[in-house]
């Protein structure tokens, strides 16, 4: 089965797949013609497991996978990174947020 990337004869934009959040994942695999199950698991892969590149979503049909990068990308954040020591030798971390409207 051949998943389409393009609507008629206009190209989409790319899409921010880890922008999204499940149930507009959902919604993006029914619009693809695709259960919204895709949608989860993609969602899973990117929020849940760290990731990025679609061609290790093991889960999903290869052609699939092969759609989604030409159709867009993913993004994973490190929700917490090293910042600093204090003098006690405490470490500090940092969290950093993802702003989707950005």
């Amino acid at each position: 089965m051949a998943f389409a990337v393009e609507q008629g004869s206009l190209a989409l934009p790319p899409l921010d797949f880890s922008a999204l959040e499940r149930p507009e994942l959902e919604q993006a695999a029914i619009g693809l013609g695709l259960p919204g199950f895709r949608g989860r698991q993609i969602f899973q892969w990117i929020h849940q497991r760290g990731v990025s590149d679609f061609a290790s979503m093991t889960n999903l049909p290869q052609d699939l996978r092969a759609a989604l990068a030409a159709r867009g990308k993913a993004r994973v954040l490190e929700q917490f990174e090293f910042a600093a020591r204090t003098p006690k030798e405490e470490a500090i971390y940092r969290m950093l947020l993802h702003n989707r409207h950005a």
